[in-house]
C-alpha cells in the first residue's frame, strides 16, 4: 500500500473550501478527518494522530464499560514530541466526541 501525501488527502475531502468553523467528516466508525488538516483514527491498541507536522500512535486500552482509556501522559513521558499537549487533547477529544466514542485521558 503506497503512502499518500497528506495535503492531497485533506484536499480530496474538503476541496480547498474556507470554513468559519471546523468541519469534520467521518471516514468510518473509528476514523474522522478535520478541515483544520488533522485526522484521528483509533483501533484496538492505539490512537493514530496525523497532521502536516506529526504522525504518531498513542497507546490506549478498552475498559469493561466500552470506554477508551487514552494513555497520553505515558506517551509524553516516553516520547520526545514538541506538540502542545492541550492542543492534542482538544483535537483528539473533538474527533472522538464527533464519532460518539466514550473516552478518558490518563
Amino acid at each position: 500500500m503506497s503512502r499518500i501525501n497528506l495535503e492531497v488527502y485533506y484536499k480530496n475531502f474538503f476541496k480547498d473550501a474556507y470554513y468559519d468553523h471546523e468541519q469534520l467528516k467521518s471516514i468510518n466508525a473509528a476514523h474522522a478527518i478535520s478541515s483544520e488538516y488533522y485526522d484521528v483514527k483509533f483501533g484496538r491498541n492505539s490512537i493514530i494522530y496525523r497532521d502536516k507536522a506529526y504522525d504518531f500512535a498513542i497507546p490506549l486500552e478498552h475498559d469493561i464499560t466500552h470506554k477508551i482509556i487514552i494513555h497520553l501522559d505515558y506517551f509524553f513521558e516516553n516520547n520526545s514530541c514538541d506538540i502542545d499537549v492541550n492542543l492534542l487533547k482538544k483535537r483528539i477529544s473533538t474527533i472522538l466526541t464527533f464519532l460518539k466514542v466514550k473516552y478518558k485521558f490518563e
